[in-house]
This record gives C-alpha cells, sequence and structure tokens, in this order.
C-alpha cells in the first residue's frame, strides 16, 4: 500500500495537472473506510481559493485477506486499474448501462499501488451495497456490461472458434478446486458459455451496442432461476458472491440517487 507521503506527491500532480497552482492549493482528508473484498477507499479534497475545488477517491490494496475470494486480491486490484485505464473507454463508446468514476492517475509498483479517480460519492451517486448482493435486474446490468467489454475481447484478434472454447474453459480455474458449491458449477459454466457465445457472435456480425444489449439481456432471461439472487439466499452462496469477486464488481457500478 501507497505510503501517505506518496500519496500526497501523486495528488499533487493531479492537481496541477487539472489547473491548479502549485503553492496556493491545500489538500484534505475527508474520510476513509474498508471495503470487504475491495480494500482501502480514501476521499480527498483538494481546494484553492476562491473557489475550484477538486474532490478524488483513492483506492488502495486491502490491509486483511478475505477467505471468500475467489481471485487473488493482487489479480483484482491489477484488473480494477486495467479497467479504468484501458477498458473503460471501450465501454463508453459502446454506449454503457453505468456511471463510473473519471480515471486520474495509478500505480502498480510494489507497496505503493494505488488508483486515484473522481469522488462520485460526493457527488450524490452511490454504490449498489454488496452486503445486499445484486437483485435480478442489477445482476443484468453486470452482466451485460461484462458481455460488451470483457478483458478477453479486447485481445481476442482473430475471432476464431477454437479460441471461444478455450476462453470458456478458462472460467473453472477461476472458482477453483475449493469452490465449496459445485452443484451451481454447471449452471454458472452455462450462463457464462452463453454470454461468450453472444461475444463471439456479436464480435463477427458486429452489431451495434443497442442489438448486443437486447441480445444478452433475452438470454439471461433463460437462464437458471436459482442463480439469481433471492431474499433467503446466504450472502455467501449467491450469485453477487461470484459477481462481486471478479473485476466486474458493484463497486465499479454507480447510481444517482434520484
Amino acid at each position: 500500500m501507497a505510503s501517505e507521503s506518496i500519496l500526497k506527491e501523486a495528488l499533487e500532480r493531479v492537481a496541477q495537472q487539472n489547473g491548479f497552482q502549485s503553492g496556493k492549493f491545500t489538500i484534505k482528508l475527508t474520510g476513509e473506510h474498508e471495503y470487504m473484498h475491495t480494500g482501502m477507499v480514501k476521499q480527498y479534497e483538494i481546494t484553492e481559493p476562491p473557489n475550484q475545488n477538486l474532490k478524488l477517491s483513492v483506492r488502495l490494496p486491502p490491509t486483511v485477506t478475505d477467505k471468500f475470494l475467489l481471485i487473488p486480491m493482487g489479480n483484482w486490484f491489477k484488473n480494477n486499474v486495467h479497467f479504468y485505464k484501458n477498458v473503460y473507454t471501450r465501454i463508453k463508446s459502446y454506449g454503457g448501462l453505468f456511471t463510473v468514476p473519471k480515471f486520474y492517475s495509478s500505480s502498480m509498483k510494489e507497496n505503493e499501488e494505488y488508483i486515484i479517480l473522481e469522488d462520485l460519492e460526493a457527488s450524490g451517486y452511490h454504490r449498489p451495497s454488496m452486503s445486499l448482493g445484486l437483485d435480478r435486474i442489477q445482476l443484468k446490468v453486470v452482466l451485460t456490461t461484462l458481455s460488451m467489454f470483457h478483458q478477453t475481447v479486447a485481445t481476442w484478434k482473430n475471432r476464431d472458434p477454437a479460441d471461444f472454447k478455450k476462453i470458456c474453459s478458462e472460467f473453472r480455474p477461476v472458482l477453483g478446486p475449493k469452490y465449496p458449491y459445485k452443484d451451481r458449477l454447471p449452471d454458472y459454466e452455462k450462463c457464462l458459455r452463453t454470454i461468450l457465445q453472444s461475444i463471439w457472435y456479436s464480435s463477427r456480425t458486429k452489431h451495434s451496442a443497442d442489438q448486443m444489449r437486447k441480445h444478452i439481456v433475452n438470454l439471461l432471461d433463460g437462464c437458471p432461476g436459482r442463480l439469481m439472487r433471492t431474499l433467503e439466499d446466504d450472502f455467501n452462496l449467491s450469485w453477487s458472491t461470484l459477481v462481486n469477486c471478479t473485476m466486474w464488481t458493484p463497486n465499479l457500478l454507480f447510481r444517482n440517487h434520484t
């Protein structure tokens, strides 16, 4: 995790890149909280008289690990950096369904990791609660988004069916041999395979974003009902856990209170 001095230097650079004059602005820590699965989030406000201000959210790796994580936290953090630096512009061009904070800066140097983002929560947006899981509509948003910008698509050049099969097979190791709810594994794989099949089909036929979204949502309607979260589900048994523990987590998605 980056030290306070490293964060201060990074925040100063961001401030100067956004029109603040060196020596005339102040940086104030306004809040911090460690989220389960996702790490520490610190909120800063940069101000310069008479009325210039910038509110930032700094994400740091977690101080503790969680036994329920399905992928290593180091991979999760790297995936988030990849998302904000390389993938979000792609989503934006596709007409993404949600709001994502603006990316300002990041570091992946060992023991100095951080991501500096726009603080959307200070502007009235909020994250869907992970502790409550995802309802059917939220799950569709996450998975529809997944279908549009999965990292494999960004590097998948030849659109070969053999590559598609290889990509599908790679999801099993993500769940891992210790995945405790093996009765759900076939349905989970079936759903992911359906999504990836749609990606493959849409990428070959150059469907528009709206057509792709409609196609994916229709496919999701046919997914086994027991994959969707119910009020009686234990949090760690639910589909939301699988979604939360990948890079496509509700912590990337924001909604306005209105």
